[in-house]
């Protein structure tokens, strides 16, 4: 539903921006030994669409820590469910 989507989300759909692109590294800081070494990489994201009605490129680009991933691939999964229940009906 569209209409319960917060502001900018709903904005971004009626202006039907299209996924052109989306990047993805680890980051790890590595320390002298064992010990000093994070224990808490992060992952940057960037996504780049296109906005069909005047053909401009935006980029965004984000950092997740593990918890903030395992909850963005749980609601992804939750939507890849979704649209499977339609697409099968």
């Amino acid at each position: 539903r569209y209409n319960s989507l917060p502001g900018e989300i709903g904005e971004n759909i009626v202006q039907s921006e299209k996924l052109l692109n989306l990047d993805w590294r680890i980051d790890i800081e590595l320390g002298n030994n064992l010990a000093e070494r994070t224990q808490n990489p992060l992952a940057f994201v960037q996504i780049d669409s296109l906005k069909k009605d005047t053909n401009e490129v935006n980029s965004v680009v984000f950092q997740l820590n593990k918890q903030e991933l395992n909850n963005l691939y749980e609601n992804f999964n939750k939507i890849k469910d979704q649209i499977d229940m339609l697409v099968s009906e």
